[in-house]
């Protein structure tokens, strides 16, 4: 994940274009669709690492809201994100098999981003960025046809790179448009104890969490 963060950071200050001596500070508010990349069950009690199942995911939605200030041509602000996805299947490995499944996936993400806006003279900007913060991921009831899988709340570091542009309405008004990864650190929970398979039935594993969303957002200047 660092890798793509400093990918994204070189990519916002590469963007940035010549100063413009100027500063704002702005809100803004941003929301979309989100698709959330299939996770990995992952047992961590084995030293291979053994994948147990993956979940699949249906399309869901996210939004938010940022408070940040410019400065020239490079933005930072921080930046808060609600993102859910109901659970469509689960692909168990060892038997294999896909049973239907149900449930959601919710992140609340507080992060803070550092962008590159180059200026073109006109009405369009284009942006790159990217960011760092945590997300409490909650994984609400995911249960399958033989019953409750699990269940569980965790806390988790996760990064940002977006890359968009910005339509100026007015002197201080801009519309945004912008395509946005996040990925964040696995989290730890446990299979429920009462599941009817026996082999995973209480076992403790590491699940991961990726989105790609795609937002329209509004920014006001002060």
């Amino acid at each position: 994940m660092l890798r793509y963060l400093a990918f994204g950071l070189g990519a916002a200050f590469a963007f940035a274009s010549p100063a413009k001596a100027q500063s704002d500070f702005y809100l803004g508010g941003h929301v979309g669709l989100n698709y959330a990349a299939d996770s990995d069950l992952v047992d961590d009690a084995l030293l291979s690492g053994t994948d147990r199942a993956a979940l699949d995911y249906a399309d869901g939605t996210a939004f938010g809201g940022a408070i940040g200030f410019a400065l020239d041509d490079i933005r930072t602000e921080l930046e808060v994100t609600y993102r859910e996805n109901d659970i469509d299947s689960v692909t168990f490995f060892s038997p294999t098999g896909t049973l239907p499944a149900s449930g959601t996936v919710d992140s609340l993400a507080i992060i803070g981003n550092v962008y590159g806006d180059l200026d073109l003279g006109g009405p369009v900007t284009p942006y790159a960025g990217a960011g760092v913060g945590f997300t409490l991921l909650s994984f609400d009831d995911v249960t399958d046809s033989n019953g409750l899988l699990f269940a569980g709340d965790e806390v988790a570091l996760i990064g940002q790179l977006i890359l968009g542009a910005g339509i100026e309405l007015t002197s201080n008004l801009t519309a945004t448009l912008d395509y946005r990864y996040v990925s964040a650190s696995p989290v730890r929970l446990n299979f429920n104890p009462a599941y009817p398979d026996g082999t995973i039935a209480g076992r403790r594993f590491d699940i991961d969490y990726q989105t790609h969303a795609l937002m329209l957002g509004m920014r006001i200047g002060f």
